[in-house]
């Protein structure tokens, strides 16, 4: 690619001498030389004396000339001006397999104005950056920190140089293991998110390369994104409470009517593909009205949230779920549960509501009973999907009410058979 396509690109090709055959007049303008000013000129004509020695080492010592790709280089240019560019460089050979050439391809990565008496503008940007910034070398020591690093590894800045990495551990010593072995292997270290000391961050890690295209050494950068982390865990809990809200009954704290309608139809196609069998259950607190009448309604409520809690924790699978079905009236959905079994279940619940003793006067108990009427279900008949929930609620529905006509605080079951009731 020559200067007409991107004017910080551009590409040179030198001798076995390591001098200019050719070159892009793109590189003389970034150099601030006369245009013809390379011809002839070594390649490290304006290059920084420990870049120049480092390369000119490398390009004599290398039998195999291999590619040098990735060199980072530095020039003081005649006016003033410091530039830094990538370099990568190709030898070239004629049909003996004698090296005739070298073809290169330079990009520029960065300058700095340090024309008159210019600040030391790159250590005060390292310095005053906004985010926590350390360079670390292959032993695994810090070569360089700013004072936002300092504070977060909570140590001086002047006991921080040439630490070791296993002292700090910010990123730690795996991390920075990890980086070397995937810059080895020409990757790039992808962002990830952090947590150090309490506070998130984004670690970006990159190479520094020298003038060889060898990695060094590995500047790490942590930019703190806790405030941004701490929206979106807000938002996030915000919107699971939004979502609880939609499927719980707000006054007991239990899944609602309509959480009961998907549940039960989930579970019912789940039993139609899965085989086995299935129950609902439905409850009702008894002679609730004559409660309402006699203690009012904000007592009413109080003794619903009690009754839910009870029959909550008298269910002891995860996979059963209570329901508030409508007014006083509850329901239980227990996946792959047998009908003695999940008469067992209901047993556990009745006596849970019973053991709370709460008073009610207009109870032939003298206290707040309530009747079950379980319905089970095979996998036969759950494959007519949603006449099989209708089914389950009748048949339960039924059974409770022969609960309520026996004498109330009683249990009764039934067995659904979609071919019968069609």
């Amino acid at each position: 690619m020559s200067m007409q396509d991107n004017n910080d690109i551009f590409q040179w090709r030198i001798g076995a001498d390591l001098t200019y055959q050719h070159v892009d007049a793109a590189k003389e303008r970034l150099l601030e030389l006369p245009a013809g000013s390379l011809a002839g000129a070594p390649l490290t004509r304006c290059m920084h004396p420990e870049d120049a020695s480092l390369l000119t080492r490398a390009l004599a010592a290398d039998q195999r000339r291999r590619n040098l790709t990735g060199c980072t280089v530095r020039y003081v240019c005649p006016k003033g001006t410091h530039t830094v560019t990538s370099l990568s460089i190709t030898p070239e050979y004629d049909e003996r397999g004698n090296l005739t050439a070298y073809n290169g391809r330079e990009r520029c990565i960065g300058a700095v104005d340090t024309h008159g008496e210019a600040p030391p503008v790159f250590e005060a940007a390292f310095s005053r950056s906004f985010m926590d910034l350390c360079i670390i070398d292959r032993e695994l020591r810090l070569r360089a920190v700013n004072e936002r690093y300092a504070s977060l590894a909570g140590k001086p800045i002047t006991r921080l140089l040439c630490t070791h990495m296993d002292e700090v551990d910010i990123p730690t010593r795996a991390e920075v293991a990890e980086a070397f072995r995937i810059l080895d292997a020409g990757g790039t270290i992808p962002e990830k998110e952090v947590i150090r000391n309490g506070k998130d961050y984004v670690m970006s890690i990159y190479g520094l390369p020298d003038a060889c295209g060898e990695i060094g050494s590995i500047c790490v950068f942590l930019r703190d994104i806790s405030l941004r982390k701490g929206l979106e865990r807000r938002l996030e809990a915000a919107n699971r409470k939004l979502e609880e809200m939609n499927v719980k009954d707000y006054l007991t704290g239990v899944f609602n009517r309509r959480h009961f309608d998907e549940t039960l139809l989930k579970e019912v196609g789940r039993l139609a593909r899965e085989g086995g069998v299935m129950c609902v259950a439905m409850v009702d607190v008894d002679n609730f009205k004559l409660y309402n009448d006699a203690y009012g309604h904000l007592a009413g409520d109080a003794c619903l949230a009690r009754v839910a809690k009870a029959m909550g924790a008298a269910l002891l699978r995860p996979a059963d779920e209570l329901f508030r079905y409508g007014g006083e009236e509850f329901a239980v959905i227990m996946p792959q549960t047998g009908r003695e079994q999940a008469l067992g279940v209901a047993e556990r619940v009745r006596e849970a509501v019973a053991d709370l003793r709460v008073p009610h006067c207009k109870s032939g108990f003298g206290f707040v009973t309530i009747s079950i009427g379980v319905a089970a279900i095979d996998a036969v008949n759950a494959h007519f999907g949603q006449n099989a929930c209708e089914e389950l609620i009748r048949v339960a529905d039924k059974a409770l009410y022969r609960a309520k006509n026996g004498g109330r605080n009683k249990i009764d079951s039934g067995q659904c058979s979609l071919d019968e009731a069609n």
